[in-house]
């Protein structure tokens, strides 16, 4: 679609994009994972081949080369910069946060989004390289959050400082009872992370102090939180990017 603008989530393992007209028509959403671009310019290959606009609206977790390689080769390219959303000193979110520019961009974008859709109180699960939970009050307002390692970095950690475990592979599927250690190692892995997340939601809710919040959930790993929470939940892949859309709105 021509004139379109395009989102692009940049995560620490892959990046999605999609792009929304002018109009608020928003086209389908694109994941990758970083290992199948390779470079900066095959990303920049993928998000032309899906759309024919020049403006580039970007959410960021990765370093400052790899924004500034993103920033040249787009405008070489495209003959314009890309614009990089960042956390606002003053937002329509009032975050926890001591030091709001110590809030990762993706998580405030994940809240915009979720406040956007849903009526608060809020726990929002953004469930991806690391899970993220933060909770909203009744007004909408930050009470604060959490991290946990997902679950490629808790097998990763596992293999890393373990030398027994480092050629071993990932079984799909692990089990408690396992008979093989790569099965061992899957099934510590999924049933702990499982734990982990009812652990915090509840302990979350418990702070929390109010009616039911809703717990809204987003991220690659979002079907691992929406079974480890019996589906007590609402799964919204596309968080990230209407709370993109939020934030262009009040621009």
């Amino acid at each position: 679609m021509v004139n379109d603008i395009c989102l692009l989530d940049l995560g620490n393992s892959r990046f999605k994009w999609r792009w929304v007209g002018r109009g608020g028509a928003a086209g389908p959403s694109h994941r990758r994972p970083y290992g199948g671009a390779g470079s900066v310019a095959e990303l920049i290959a993928a998000l032309r081949a899906s759309g024919e606009g020049r403006e580039l609206c970007v959410a960021s977790v990765r370093d400052a080369e790899f924004e500034a390689a993103l920033r040249e080769h787009w405008t070489a390219v495209c003959d314009r910069a890309p614009r990089f959303l960042r956390v606002p000193e003053a937002g329509p979110l009032r975050l926890a946060y001591r030091d709001p520019s110590r809030f990762g961009v993706d998580r405030y974008l994940a809240l915009l989004g979720a406040r956007s859709q849903f009526r608060a109180p809020l726990i929002v699960v953004d469930a991806g390289t690391v899970v993220t939970f933060d909770a909203l009050d009744v007004h909408g307002d930050h009470l604060g959050g959490c991290l946990f390692p997902g679950l490629r970095l808790l097998r990763e950690s596992l293999q890393r400082g373990a030398a027994g475990l480092a050629g071993q592979g990932a079984a799909p599927v692990g089990d408690v009872l396992a008979d093989s250690t790569a099965g061992g190692l899957a099934g510590g892995v999924q049933v702990g992370l499982a734990g982990a997340l009812r652990a915090i939601v509840a302990e979350m809710r418990q702070r929390m102090g109010e009616a039911a919040p809703t717990v809204v959930v987003t991220g690659g790993d979002a079907d691992v939180v929406a079974a480890a929470l019996g589906g007590q939940c609402v799964v919204e892949p596309d968080l990230v990017f209407l709370g993109m859309e939020a934030m262009l709105a009040l621009a």
